[in-house]
């Protein structure tokens, strides 16, 4: 996958996704997404954070 600069907000989006657990062994599972040029994170508890799909951008997912 090519890599594009991220020189303007919206262009380029990072995902991180962590598993973990409580300590009475609950699941925790956390899904973050990053703009690598304006550093700003979305996020929501409990539900979905939509991107508006009119915005050409690329989304890196690494493993």
């Amino acid at each position: 996958m090519p890599t594009d600069r991220a020189d303007a907000p919206n262009v380029v989006w990072a995902t991180n996704f962590q598993f973990d657990s409580t300590v009475d062994g609950k699941a925790v599972k956390i899904a973050s997404m990053l703009d690598e040029h304006t550093r700003l994170s979305l996020t929501k508890q409990h539900g979905a954070v939509m991107i508006d799909p009119s915005h050409q951008a690329q989304l890196g997912v690494s493993n």
